[in-house]
């Protein structure tokens, strides 16, 4: 039962593509090019491109692996065929597969007396004549996520629905006739149907019914034949005898943000919650990798390693007769185990549990399927379920502020709704795992939601660490029908990262921002009950509880580094991290020229501190990151002298992970606070006018004011260093 097939059919059937003209043009091209793939199936594929994104749709739809065919792409350079025609043999057949320079790169390959097939001449002599390319339904253009620049560009592989769909709603919105009206709704409709949000497709189409708009017979009646599909998709998966295995990966959804997604959060009553599932490297790849290999990315060195048939969750899947497919934009991941359909940030978890049931169908398998959404409870969380009059979507190194909550919660809502269309197909039989790789906020990166829903599993919570580098164990335990957990639990959690080794981003970072550069050194760290505890191969230490109510001690802190372990030394030496050496190159000039201040700074602090009577009732003003390094440096002596944080939010990080209660600041005087310290660089000024304004008997200091009283004079908050130009080094 192929329901691609089947749902595509009645799109056509119906005219639901009569706004997307594209869309019946796409698949008469794939059918050509499966007949092409048939008449020249005992051939040994070569593919000649412009783009990287010719080959891989071309290949998608010839239900090739890319993996298993020879490339060139031409990109931003030449293509030297010299090596191609020496190699070529008789039993080889080369395509260009570009719309674009297609003819110069079947020129270059006569020239070299190479004999090719350029694909459009092909779909031509197979009557489809195209002056475009041949996939991109919407010809819109997209944009990218790379680091550093807003690159628009008319690349498919960018493509984002639910912007798409956005627009096509504002402009129903705004449209001064009942024609652009029909005209927008009827994009609508489409939109939902490419991406198969099913539901907001059929609320459109009732919609569209209601007004009565020309066609709205043909709608009503697709509506009614994909509601007849629907069901016989759920009633052919409730005949699965097999027990299928299927993760949904929502993607930095940390523990607790589901609360508003009642759906979701239902799930925890129904199954295996772990209340302390910790990830080991708070990042998408790191933790693919420590999912499916059940090793550390740091301590087993396997931050090199690609997703595929030899990593051992999948191999153990695999000789259990699974069939194991990883829905993800991961570009990590082997064309063996990833899902057959293109899958980029921007995919709709719709589309991508659509797709999944395609396959899952086909397969006379049991499956172990992993479905990997990003960009809806990811940073900057778009989705096809947002209002609003703009779309927000600033990508990676713009001004994340712009993302507003509204936008973040209509994302995890509209994901909420889609999970309960979706997984309430899947019979009682299926083991369905709602879980995270990370969190999205600086200090629960490592906490997510994880938990398992099957008629087998007793509903109970886990109160005990669980790692996700015991998941392997829990799989098994799950089909073997193991419910004693106890071996894959534990008192504490591990948890660490590399140094960061992008070169771009890190070339980028030290040239502009150098002194961010104290967020991408790498770690080792330990998770207990009490808090949090990390090692940075820079020096510092980082520690945090957490809930409020409950401060760490110098007791638990020295338990904690004599059981974390040491960064591995020959690390570095990996050509991975050839980039990452220049955070240390650049740390090292700076420290030969300002050691003495860094050290001053830390002194001073402490000793503007110990100036304070020792009766005095202390507070710190602003309960946020500021506060929360300055008490990372104090002495514990100083640490136990602070009795409250001053701040609106009663939820700060200083109160809910320091265990320093927070007071407003109209209860100063009432707390009997005597001397308040000003920890903020950027509001020192605006929040000592704000104290000097209150009568009381308290005194206020400026934390950077009395560094400069003292001789030292911070350009910037106290632990950033403050480089210059002179100190930045990178050697490629």
């Amino acid at each position: 039962m192929d329901i691609n097939e089947q749902f595509e059919a009645l799109v056509l059937k119906y005219g639901i593509d009569r706004v997307y003209p594209r869309f019946k043009t796409r698949i008469q091209a794939r059918n050509i090019i499966q007949s092409l793939m048939r008449e020249y199936c005992h051939k040994r594929w070569i593919l000649v491109s412009d783009t990287e994104t010719d080959i891989f749709y071309f290949c998608t739809d010839a239900g090739v692996d890319q993996d298993s065919v020879k490339c060139y792409v031409r990109g931003n350079g030449q293509i030297d065929f010299s090596e191609l025609k020496n190699s070529l043999q008789e039993e080889d057949a080369v395509f260009v597969v570009s719309f674009y320079n297609r003819g110069l790169l079947m020129n270059q390959l006569y020239n070299c007396g190479i004999i090719a097939i350029n694909i459009y001449d092909y779909f031509m002599s197979h009557g489809l004549l195209l002056n475009e390319i041949y996939y991109d339904i919407f010809n819109e253009k997209y944009k990218d996520v790379k680091f550093g620049r807003r690159n628009d560009n008319f690349d498919f592989r960018d493509l984002d629905i639910g912007s798409i769909f956005f627009y096509d709603r504002r402009g129903y919105e705004c449209a001064q006739t009942r024609k652009c009206q029909e005209f927008y709704l009827a994009r609508m409709i489409f939109d939902c149907a490419y991406a198969k949000d099913i539901e907001q497709m059929n609320r459109l189409i009732q919609q569209y019914v209601r007004e009565q708009f020309q066609d709205y017979e043909q709608y009503s009646t697709f509506s009614e034949e994909v509601s007849i599909l629907v069901r016989t998709i759920s009633e052919n998966v409730a005949k699965r005898q097999q027990k299928d295995v299927v993760m949904f990966w929502l993607d930095a959804l940390e523990y607790g943000d589901d609360q508003t997604m009642p759906w979701l959060s239902a799930q925890s009553k129904r199954g295996l919650e772990f209340e302390r599932a910790y990830t080991v490297t708070p990042y998408t790849r790191a933790t693919a990798r420590t999912l499916l290999n059940g090793k550390f990315d740091v301590d087993d060195k396997v931050f090199n390693l690609k997703i595929d048939d030899s990593c051992s969750l999948i191999s153990n899947m695999q000789q259990r007769g699974y069939q194991v497919k990883f829905y993800t934009m991961l570009s990590s991941v082997a064309g063996t185990v990833k899902g057959g359909l293109f899958q980029n940030y921007y995919t709709p978890l719709s589309e991508i549990c659509w797709n999944f049931l395609c396959d899952l169908l086909k397969s006379d398998k049991p499956v172990f399927a992993i479905l990997h959404e990003v960009f809806q409870t990811h940073f900057p969380c778009v989705s096809m379920g947002l209002t609003g009059t703009e779309y927000k979507c600033p990508i990676e190194g713009e001004d994340e502020t712009v993302v507003g909550k509204d936008q973040i919660e209509e994302s995890k809502q509209w994901v909420d709704h889609v999970l309960r269309f979706y997984a309430s197909m899947l019979n009682d039989c299926v083991y369905k795992i709602y879980m995270s790789d990370h969190g999205n906020t600086y200090l629960g990166k490592f906490h997510t939601i994880f938990r398992v829903v099957q008629k087998d599993v007793l509903p109970q919570k886990i109160n005990r660490f669980f790692s996700y580098i015991s998941f392997g164990k829990l799989i098994e335990k799950l089909l073997d029908g193991d419910s004693d957990y106890e071996d894959i639990l534990s008192d504490y959690v591990k948890v660490q990262d590399t140094e960061y080794y992008y070169g771009k981003f890190l070339k980028y970072m030290l040239k502009h921002h150098p002194e961010y550069s104290l967020y991408h050194f790498g770690y080792e760290g330990i998770v207990t009950k009490e808090g949090y505890y990390l090692r940075y191969n820079d020096g510092r230490e980082e520690y945090y509880g957490h809930k409020r109510g409950e401060p760490l001690t110098e007791d638990w802190l020295d338990k904690v580094r004599s059981i974390c372990p040491r960064y591995p030394n020959d690390i570095m030496q990996d050509k991975k991290f050839k980039y990452s050496r220049n955070l240390f190159s650049t740390m090292e000039r700076y420290l030969a020229r300002n050691q003495k201040f860094e050290d001053e700074k830390i002194q001073n602090i402490s000793a503007i501190f110990n100036e304070i009577p020792e009766n005095a009732v202390i507070a710190l003003r602003g309960g946020g990151i500021h506060t929360y390094r300055l008490w990372l440096i104090l002495p514990w002596d100083v640490k136990r002298r602070i009795a409250f944080v001053v701040d609106r939010d009663p939820d700060c990080i200083v109160s809910t992970r320091l265990g320093v209660p927070a007071v407003p600041i109209a209860e100063i005087n009432a707390q009997g606070i005597s001397h308040i310290v000003v920890s903020s660089f950027e509001y020192e000024k605006e929040w000592l006018e704000e104290l000097h304004g209150i009568e009381g008997k308290f005194k206020a200091i400026g934390l950077y004011q009395a560094l400069a009283e003292r001789g030292v004079d911070c350009k910037r908050a106290f632990y950033y260093k403050e480089y210059s130009k002179e100190d930045c080094v990178w050697n490629e």
